[in-house]
């Protein structure tokens, strides 16, 4: 069962990117019967290509309003494309009507956790920023593809999500394992940062 990590209101955009994760998250807060729109952030490849036909076809299907930006300048002028993908991305997904809201899960906080300790001081992905909200960090990706298995809903797996030249991707590919073995229950360690989170806020209420 999902428990959510923060507050969702009636009226939502979904950051939409076709895979499984905000698949899950479009078919959880549709169902639940929320005023649910999509927003789709294309990146100007022939992988975000595939991935906005995956997201155009779902959204049809369920009769959810899309809304899309697509990179237009030549990406090879920027030193860092990761960077300025992510900083487009972000200035798109804040001209939203409503709050956004992405699907990270336990697993990326996890990654995000091992990735900010290497590099200094352990961080939590925040459940909320600004205007975005990501309820699911409570919940594994697996709950998320469940979601998608029992709506019977298609998605699109970017197989550069299984490559290891990225340093996060490196650590979900192949350094988790590792880190896993030294703590099984790291997931859980994880996991009681966000409850403890959770449960001071209500109490300083």
């Amino acid at each position: 069962m999902i428990k959510l990590s923060c507050k969702v209101p009636h009226k939502i955009e979904i950051a939409l990117s076709g895979g499984p994760d905000s698949t899950a998250a479009l078919y959880f807060f549709k169902n639940s019967g929320r005023d649910v729109s999509a927003a789709f952030f294309h990146h100007g490849t022939e992988t975000s290509e595939k991935s906005y036909l995956y997201v155009e076809n779902m959204c049809r299907k369920l009769d959810v309003p899309l809304r899309l930006a697509k990179i237009t300048h030549d990406p090879d002028t920027y030193q860092n494309l990761e960077a300025s993908w992510r900083e487009e991305r972000y200035k798109f997904f804040e001209g939203a009507d409503c709050p956004v809201v992405t699907a990270h899960h336990l697993d990326d906080a996890v990654e995000w956790w091992i990735f900010s300790s290497l590099h200094g001081e352990g961080k939590l992905i925040p459940r909320v920023r600004d205007r975005f909200l990501r309820p699911f960090l409570l919940s594994r990706k697996d709950d998320l593809i469940d979601i998608c298995e029992k709506n019977t809903a298609s998605y699109w797996e970017d197989k550069t999500n299984f490559l290891i030249d990225r340093p996060r991707v490196l650590i979900r590919n192949k350094m988790i394992y590792d880190c896993l073995k030294i703590n099984p229950g790291l997931h859980k360690v994880i996991k009681k940062k966000y409850l403890k989170e959770i449960e001071d806020e209500r109490k300083s209420r």
